[in-house]
């Protein structure tokens, strides 16, 4: 069935369409490119704070110092993508929630301290080693303690922004988990309301036929033989569909045509069916027992004293829907359709099946015909196997 049934029940203040993009988009990606990412994403951040430091330098006629200043800034860059996955880690193991503010908070503090310690080290030791080898000369931290003091600040907010970032792509994957769950719900219980309201129709079925064969077995064998045949062939054509919510037109017209047997068996000349089916139409899905009930419908109250029941079937194409038509020349409406259309089971069930798997993409009106009689129209979104709808 591809009658989705899209939610969208995320509250917030934030972009959540964004939100579960880039939480699709990065799941989507494989572990290399999501470090390839970082790594590009992380050596843009230093390339934008050796631009602050430059401008900073020329708008103070201060020398720019290209060289040293470049291998400051890339060098923290990436020693903090080097201590990311540790970061992470930290995120994942020890997630801030509000029943654990109390011990969690002060952990955090205490683990950004450390973070600051341990990068501020990464980052000398880096510069020790790489400044001789690039003829920079001796790296020289300045006076530690107050280098301490600096850097901690400024890795402090860095380890907050990162906490940031990851809870913000977290909540979107969560919710678009959320969200998921929830359509699949949701699509469950529409289903297994369907399949409730479509065994409905088949004892309804069964019983009104049975019913009319009762009833014609002791005036005509034959007819009721012949009726017992078609029942029997509609029956295991029904049980091998193995319970579907849609069938194609093709096959839905197959078991409206085995109907029509049982009942010519028993009316003959009396009745008369006619279909105008266009043959791009064929393959159009449609919910199983659609018609049957509204054939079963016009026969029960097209009847006139003297006169044949004649019924017409029309399907055809619109440039995106398709429209099936049941006309009867019977004696039509008398009052209210609304009341009409809940006067039997098989009518208010069809509806109901229309509405829930539709929902306002359809249509389903009773009227009185051009001439006599009553006219069923239902319109449904144009559809096929292949799952998805046309336009």
């Amino acid at each position: 069935m591809n009658a989705s049934c899209g939610l969208d029940r995320i509250e917030g203040s934030m972009d959540n369409r964004a939100l579960t993009a880039k939480a699709s988009l990065l799941s989507r990606m494989s572990r290399a490119q999501r470090w390839l990412l970082l790594f590009l994403v992380y050596s843009l951040i230093g390339l934008w704070n050796l631009g602050v430091r430059v401008t900073d330098a020329l708008a103070g006629r201060e020398p720019v110092e290209f060289p040293w200043r470049f291998m400051d800034e890339m060098t923290g860059a990436y020693c903090a993508l080097a201590l990311l996955p540790f970061v992470l880690w930290f995120f994942r193991s020890f997630p801030l929630r509000r029943k654990n503010l109390a011990t969690h908070l002060p952990l955090y503090f205490l683990t950004g301290f450390i973070y600051a310690a341990v990068q501020m080290s990464l980052m000398a030791v880096t510069r020790t080693v790489l400044y001789p080898l690039i003829g920079l000369g001796r790296f020289d931290y300045g006076l530690i303690v107050f280098r301490f003091l600096m850097e901690s600040l400024k890795l402090q907010l860095v380890f907050w922004i990162a906490y940031g970032v990851v809870s913000l792509i977290r909540i979107g994957r969560e919710r678009e988990e959320q969200r998921i769950q929830a359509s699949r719900l949701e699509e469950q219980l529409v289903r297994a309301r369907l399949q409730n309201l479509q065994a409905q129709l088949h004892p309804h079925f069964l019983f009104n036929t049975l019913n009319t064969i009762s009833s014609t077995m002791y005036g005509n064998v034959e007819a009721a033989d012949r009726m017992m045949a078609s029942l029997s062939e509609l029956l295991r054509s029904s049980l091998a569909s193995g319970g579907p919510i849609e069938q194609s037109l093709e096959k839905e017209l197959e078991t409206v045509r085995l109907y029509v047997e049982i009942m010519k068996a028993r009316f003959g000349d009396r009745l008369a069916v006619s279909y105008r089916v266009a043959r791009e139409t064929g393959q159009a899905l449609v919910p199983v027992f659609l018609l049957q009930p509204l054939i079963e419908n016009a026969i029960k109250h097209g009847q006139v004293e003297g006169r044949t029941t004649e019924i017409d079937i029309l399907a055809e194409l619109t440039p995106s829907r398709l429209r099936l038509v049941v006309e009867d020349n019977g004696p039509g409406l008398r009052g209210d359709p609304q009341q009409a259309l809940k006067s039997g089971l098989g009518l208010s069930n069809t509806a109901e099946r229309l509405e829930r798997l539709y929902g306002e993409n359809q249509e389903f009106i009773l009227r009185n015909g051009h001439a006599s009689g009553l006219s069923v129209l239902i319109e449904i979104p144009y559809h096929t196997a292949a799952g998805t709808w046309e336009s």
